[in-house]
């Protein structure tokens, strides 16, 4: 399912937080992508918990029409696999927008098609896109 965030066409500043809630070791990154050109990491976690502190990505006018990637990668190799299959069920990310038309938004990540999991449950990989209106 597509999620998109309605940013507008102001000079307001558009941010973004990632929050992650898992017992996992996480890293997390996003990034933006406009007319196919992508604009590097904009922002990223410490190699610990993944989350990512609010962070400006520009005003409104210049992401509208953008894609934002969020990347977040999770270590689960340290937990037994009945841990691991609970980690996995319970976790929860969390992508608050701020700045836009109406305000403040959170989304979560789409268990159904942004998850990737590996054999042994060990890795765990989050991919999720937001489009920016």
């Amino acid at each position: 399912m597509q999620q998109s965030y309605q940013v507008g066409h102001s000079t307001g500043i558009i941010k973004l937080e990632v929050t992650v809630g898992t017992v996992g070791t996480a890293y997390s990154e996003f990034s933006r992508v406009k007319n196919g050109a992508s604009s590097g990491v904009l922002g990223h976690s410490t190699p610990k918990d993944g989350n990512i502190p609010e962070t400006s990505i520009g005003t409104a006018e210049s992401n509208n029409g953008a894609y934002i990637f969020v990347g977040v990668i999770i270590n689960l190799n340290r937990f037994t696999m009945e841990q691991r299959e609970s980690a996995i069920e319970n976790l929860y990310i969390n992508y608050k927008f701020s700045g836009g038309v109406n305000g403040t938004e959170n989304f979560s990540f789409q268990k159904q098609s942004d998850l990737t999991i590996t054999p042994k449950k060990n890795i765990v990989s989050i991919s999720s896109i937001i489009q920016l209106l």
